[in-house]
């Protein structure tokens, strides 16, 4: 009794000073590590995309309202905190979907919450194609003087590329940027590919598998040319006939060949022909005779393995006055008496 009478004595200013005591203590605590309202960026993890699908995303990073103790929010950094998007229920058959966000806080910050944040983010869905292409190999820089880069080896011939697939439709090909190590050597190591389309604009956003191909591009000696003429190896008409001129179509042609194998080519002759029966003017077909080691192309550069040869053949007029002695005069090649 006497320890309650005691309590009761000047009871509202010990109430009083009870309450002053809390504000105080809270004041205090305020003023230490008030509560405070931040904005901070949450990135978006996407998870469970269905295999056989892509998806693009509006976005992977959304703007999101915290508040909490200051000494709590003032650590937080832009992406800490975290969202996860799951898109499991999302199918083929949709071209876009809105995905429900799970918020999830990093750890040590318990004691904050999300004032303002988005429930779902819309994301575009693609279904997704893979295709087997062909490279296609190019050679930036040029051989020496002299040189021509010969075939291309690829390994392997053949990469996989995997994407959305209106990107991947778009592919007409796929090219390795090949070049020496140093000047006018030969081409061998392993390049990047790159996806191109149809107008040689490069394709982003595709899976080249591998990522490089290994190119081997020796160099060859560049071969030279020179045009030489035709000649036919035959005999001689019967008197009183004489051969007056052959005609050639075509009349010469080009050989082909290392430097040093063509220098001593100055005429490509046929198969022999034999004119001795002959009468009047002729026209055979002839097959070339062609060296080993040398190509031979007519003068537009297309292959040629045989000629026309025409043999125009005149009667050989005895001379005017000949002599008594009954000798027979001779004939000129070409037609004219020799006197």
């Amino acid at each position: 009794m006497v320890l309650w009478t005691r309590l009761r004595q000047n009871l509202s200013l010990k109430i009083v000073s009870l309450v002053a005591a809390v504000l105080l203590y809270i004041f205090v605590q305020q003023e230490r590590n008030p509560t405070v309202t931040r904005s901070l960026l949450v990135t978006i993890d996407y998870v469970n995309i269905q295999p056989g699908l892509q998806f693009i995303p509006t976005s992977k990073r959304i703007p999101a309202t915290v508040s909490g103790p200051r000494q709590s929010v003032d650590r937080l950094l832009d992406g800490d905190i975290h969202a996860t998007a799951d898109l499991s229920a999302i199918n083929s058959s949709e071209t876009s979907a809105p995905v429900r966000l799970h918020y999830e806080k990093p750890k040590g910050a318990s004691d904050i919450s999300l004032e303002t944040a988005p429930d779902f983010v819309t994301v575009q869905v693609f279904r997704e194609r893979t295709r087997k292409i062909e490279v296609t190999p190019r050679f930036q820089n040029q051989p020496p003087p002299g040189y021509k880069y010969g075939d291309a080896t690829v390994k392997p011939l053949q990469v996989t590329v995997r994407g959305r697939e209106d990107v991947v439709n778009r592919i007409a090909s796929v090219v390795a940027f090949a070049m020496p190590d140093e000047p006018h050597a030969n081409i061998d190591g392993d390049f990047t590919l790159q996806a191109r389309d149809s107008d040689q604009n490069v394709i982003s956003g595709v899976e080249i598998t591998p990522e490089k191909v290994h190119v081997t591009v020796p160099q060859v000696v560049l071969p030279a040319e020179q045009t030489v003429q035709v000649k036919t190896p035959t005999d001689t008409p019967a008197p009183p006939y004489v051969l007056a001129e052959t005609v050639y179509q075509p009349a010469t042609v080009k050989v082909i060949g290392t430097p040093q194998r063509i220098a001593n080519i100055l005429t490509i002759t046929t198969e022999t022909l034999s004119v001795h029966n002959l009468t009047a003017t002729t026209t055979m077909d002839a097959v070339l005779i062609v060296p080993p080691d040398v190509k031979v192309r007519d003068l537009r550069g297309n292959p040629i393995s045989h000629v026309k040869v025409t043999f125009i053949i005149t009667k050989a007029k005895p001379e005017t006055g000949a002599g008594t002695d009954g000798a027979t005069p001779q004939v000129k090649h070409d037609g004219a008496p020799t006197p």
